[in-house]
């Protein structure tokens, strides 16, 4: 005899925490990318360990350097960990979202006047 199972609800609202800002996605997806300057970038999501993801705090990345399937050449790319992204690239991910949140501000700043 068959045993049926409910079949699961999909999530209607984000998880908790999660913060959405659709507007700002949008604006980092159409930036260039942080390390390389190319165009079409992604964006990368910064957390802390354990946070969820926060649409304040991305990066926008090309996909080479953003996904793991894409990792080509020793170009270490970001999913692989901070540390190693850090300092095979020489840069400061901190120093990076610190900026994409000035120039968003700045762009809003532009915008609202």
């Amino acid at each position: 005899m068959l045993r049926r199972t409910r079949v699961k609800r999909k999530r209607t609202k984000p998880r908790r925490g999660r913060i959405i800002d659709r507007e700002r996605l949008a604006w980092t997806a159409l930036q260039p990318c942080w390390i390389t300057g190319e165009i079409p970038a992604t964006v990368h999501h910064v957390r802390f360990f354990g946070s969820p993801k926060d649409d304040t705090r991305t990066i926008p990345l090309v996909a080479r350097l953003h996904m793991l399937t894409h990792e080509i050449a020793g170009q270490f790319c970001i999913e692989r960990g901070k540390r190693v992204f850090e300092e095979f690239w020489g840069v400061n991910i901190e120093d990076g979202v610190a900026k994409y949140q000035r120039l968003y501000a700045e762009f809003c700043g532009e915008n609202k006047a």
